[in-house]
């Protein structure tokens, strides 16, 4: 699995290691990055197997589709590293004889399967290492295409490449009755006689079936799954049932599974747990749930996608409540017990009550709990 470093470099971290992500841009701590299971169905990613030339040899099962690139010189560069990221450098130049856009595709055309009304999320680190955007600009996408991969639709837009290595995201639902595959791709538009020479450089691709993307999955011969991460650990004797408060600071990629946890208080049965959960209608909600019945189950607020949230959520009999973001505690004064008998903790997931699901995803930046319960107005001021 891999996460971004404080200097920006992509890295890969072993099993059992929990991801510390940075902003590669600002290079800004974001805590630990924690996903949902996913699957890069582009082989190689990593693009691997280019022989420099003119035109050279394109990275394994990477095609020119199409009328390829008529009136233009390509050329291989070469391939490297850069960030942390495998790439490969593609050089073209020329009068274009036709004006349209010329298409490199990053898989075979028929190997990625797919139906309608399925959402895919292709994404590629893309850098303009040399020539320039005159006379032609650069886009990503992917193609329809039927059981015979014939091309049907196309989605794709135009990127505003930069010599700055970026990752670019492309997410699109099939809309054709006959697509049996679609197939990522970058393309190059460019107009009859209007000569261009444009470099690029390409790594890092991958393609998710997914209504948004998660980090890269690297792959080089074969798709790759990566398992969902799974964050837990026994509550003794740190954890109090008579009082206690936990904090929160969360960023969500996006709010897709059904109730994904953000922190889950349990015994590993779904009747003993307290739960901080957000809803399918993205609401923050405390929950406590002893010997099967809900006590209390506290609506915070909406904790929106890509945007971080803080709250606070504490108990104690007769006095429960959480804030959101500072805002006044939504409180509850219900009859509770002090003998909750819970015996793990977990993070984005129902694993404390012996489930697999509620997969969160997304960065977790700062957790913590407290064994006793401030008064409300200090609880606001923990969740600011």
């Amino acid at each position: 699995a891999t996460y971004y470093d404080s200097t920006g470099t992509l890295q890969t971290a072993s099993n059992n290691i929990p991801r510390f992500d940075y902003d590669p841009i600002t290079h800004q701590p974001k805590g630990i990055l924690m996903e949902e299971s996913r699957r890069n169905y582009m082989r190689n990613g990593n693009a691997i197997g280019s022989v420099s030339g003119t035109p050279g040899t394109l990275p394994t099962y990477w095609q020119i589709g199409g009328a390829g690139f008529p009136g233009l010189t390509r050329e291989i560069i070469g391939a490297g590293t850069e960030s942390g990221v495998p790439y490969v450098e593609i050089r073209f130049s020329g009068p274009p004889t036709i004006t349209g856009t010329s298409l490199l595709y990053t898989e075979v055309p028929n190997v990625i399967g797919s139906s309608l009304g399925q959402t895919w999320s292709a994404t590629s680190y893309l850098k303009l290492s040399g020539g320039s955007l005159t006379n032609c600009s650069v886009q990503f996408g992917l193609w329809e295409r039927d059981s015979s991969s014939v091309a049907l639709t196309g989605h794709y837009s135009t990127l505003p490449v930069t010599s700055t290595l970026q990752r670019y995201i492309s997410t699109n639902t099939t809309t054709h009755s006959s697509v049996s595959y679609v197939v990522p791709m970058i393309g190059i538009s460019h107009t009859t006689g209007q000569a261009i020479d444009i470099t690029l450089r390409i790594g890092g691709g991958q393609m998710e079936q997914a209504a948004f993307p998660t980090s890269y999955i690297p792959t080089t011969t074969a798709t790759v799954t990566r398992a969902a991460d799974t964050l837990s650990m026994p509550t003794s004797p740190w954890f109090s049932s008579a009082e206690g408060t936990f904090f929160g600071e969360f960023t969500p990629a996006a709010l897709l599974d059904t109730y994904p946890q953000i922190g889950l208080f349990g015994d590993g049965t779904m009747s003993n747990f307290i739960a901080y959960t957000l809803s399918p209608a993205n609401h923050l909600f405390a929950e406590w749930k002893q010997s099967s019945s809900t006590l209390f189950s506290l609506n915070a607020g909406v904790a929106a996608a890509n945007t971080t949230t803080k709250f606070a959520g504490a108990y104690k009999n007769g006095s429960s409540a959480i804030s959101k973001n500072g805002a006044a505690p939504v409180t509850s004064s219900a009859t509770i017990s002090t003998s909750l008998p819970v015996t793990l903790f977990s993070v984005g997931s129902n694993i404390a009550r012996g489930g697999i699901d509620g997969r969160y995803t997304g960065n977790m930046t700062k957790l913590k709990y407290y064994p006793l319960r401030p008064s409300n107005s200090q609880l606001q001021l923990l969740a600011q």
